[in-house]
C-alpha cells in the first residue's frame, strides 16, 4: 500500500525532491531513485511500502549495536528493503539491494504501526528499532511507528548510514531554543563507514561530509543518545594515520561516544577480501584509546575482554559481555562501584 511521504518538494515540469537524505533526489514523474521504494506519482512522491515490512524479528539491543543504551534488553527490529546507498561489501545485500518490482503485494508482510506496538507491548518489549536497511528511505513508516509508540513510553532507534537531511531531523525532533530534544527518536548508531573521501566514492557511491556533519549534528546539538560503528576493512580502511584521523576527529566531538570496531567478513562483490584480522582491530583500539576516546569497542570476532565496558578512571570491569549477552557488574547503574565516576549513556 503506498502512502504519499512527508519528506518532498514539487518542482516544475512534473519532477519531485525528496528531501529525506543528503542527496536531494529530483524524481521525473512515474520513476525510483536512489532508495528504489520512493516514487513520483503525479507530482506526488509516495512511498512504496509504508505498511509492508520485509521482514521483522527481535534482537538483544547489543546488536544494534549500542552498548550504552539500555543493555541487555530486548528490541523489536524491523525492515523494508533497498537503500540510499550502495555499498560493494554489503551484509545484508538480500534486503538493501533487492530489485524492485511493482507487483510487490507477495513478497511483503503487511504491518502497520499499530500491529508492531501491539506485539511489543503483548511481549514486554520497550525498544523499537527501525534498522538493517537504511531507515531513512523508509522514514514515513518509521516516523509513524514511533509517534505511536510514543504514547507508550517506548524508546526509538536508528541504525543508520548517517545521510539524514536536515528535513528530517526537524521532523523526528523538536526543537528547543537552540537544541533539538528526542521527541520521536531516542538512540542512533551512525556508520562511519571509512575516514577518506575515496573510499565512500568507490565503495558507497557517496560521500564522507554529509556523514561527518550529521555526527557532529546528533552529538553536539541533540540529547538522542549516539554510538559510532567502523567495519575494518583490510587495504581499504585500516591505514593507521587514517585511523589516527578518525580517532582524534571523534574525540574533538566527544570522547564519551561509544566506538564500536568491527570485523569485516567477505560478502557481496568483495568476497576476494580477506577478513580483518584481529591485529588489525587490536591496533585500531589502541589508536582509539591513544586519541582519547573513553569507550571503544571491538567485536565481531572473539577477542574476550574488548567488549566490555571500563570504568575510565579506574579501569573497573562494570558490564561484561560475550558476544550479544551482557551482564552488569555494578551495583547502581552508571555509576563504578570502585571510584564513583559516572559512565554516559541511558540506562534502564
Amino acid at each position: 500500500m503506498k502512502k504519499e511521504c512527508i519528506l518532498y518538494k514539487t518542482l516544475p515540469d512534473g519532477k519531485v525532491m525528496c528531501t529525506a537524505c543528503s542527496h536531494m533526489c529530483q524524481i521525473e514523474p512515474w520513476k525510483y531513485w536512489e532508495c528504489g521504494i520512493r516514487k513520483n506519482i503525479d507530482w506526488k512522491l509516495y512511498l512504496m511500502v509504508r505498511w509492508k515490512a520485509l521482514w521483522v524479528h527481535v534482537d538483544p539491543v547489543e546488536k544494534k549495536p549500542l552498548f550504552h543504551f539500555y543493555p541487555w534488553e530486548p528490541v523489536f527490529s524491523w525492515w523494508t528493503a533497498w537503500c540510499n546507498f550502495h555499498c560493494l561489501y554489503c551484509q545484508n545485500r538480500q534486503m538493501s539491494q533487492i530489485k524492485w518490482v511493482d507487483d510487490i503485494e507477495y513478497l511483503w508482510e503487511d504491518l502497520p504501526p499499530e500491529a508492531i506496538v501491539e506485539f511489543c507491548k503483548q511481549n514486554n518489549i520497550n525498544l523499537l528499532a527501525a534498522t538493517y536497511n537504511e531507515p531513512t528511505v523508509f522514514f514515513e513508516y518509521a516516523f509513524d511507528t514511533f509517534k505511536l509508540a510514543k504514547q507508550y513510553w517506548m524508546k526509538t532507534i536508528f541504525v543508520s548510514n548517517g545521510y539524514e537531511s536536515k528535513f528530517l531531523w526537524e521532523k523526528i525532533l523538536e526543537k528547543r531554543w537552540e537544541k533539538y530534544l528526542n521527541k520521536y527518536l531516542d538512540a542512533i548508531n551512525i556508520d562511519l563507514k571509512a575516514f577518506n573521501e575515496e573510499f565512500y566514492v568507490k565503495l558507497t557511491w557517496w560521500h564522507l561530509e554529509p556523514v561527518k556533519k550529521n555526527i557532529e549534528f546528533i552529538a553536539r546539538q541533540t540529547n538522542v543518545w549516539l554510538e559510532v560503528t567502523t567495519l575494518l576493512i583490510p587495504w581499504y580502511n585500516t591505514d593507521p594515520d587514517e585511523l589516527k584521523r578518525a580517532a582524534e576527529w571523534l574525540a574533538s566531538i566527544s570522547t564519551d561516544i561509544p566506538w564500536h570496531l568491527t570485523a569485516f567478513h567477505p560478502a557481496w562483490k568483495m568476497m576476494d577480501v580477506r577478513p580483518t584480522s584481529p591485529e588489525e582491530l587490536l591496533m585500531a583500539y589502541e589508536i582509539a584509546k591513544q586519541a582519547g576516546m573513553k569507550y571503544v569497542y571491538v567485536w565481531n570476532v572473539y577477542l574476550p575482554w574488548y567488549e566490555d565496558t571500563y570504568c575510565p578512571n579506574c579501569w573497573e570491569r562494570l558490564i561484561a559481555r560475550a558476544w550479544f549477552n551482557a551482564r552488569p557488574l555494578w551495583q547502581k547503574p552508571w555509576v563504578c562501584p570502585k571510584c564513583g565516576t559516572k559512565i554516559p549513556g541511558v540506562w534502564k
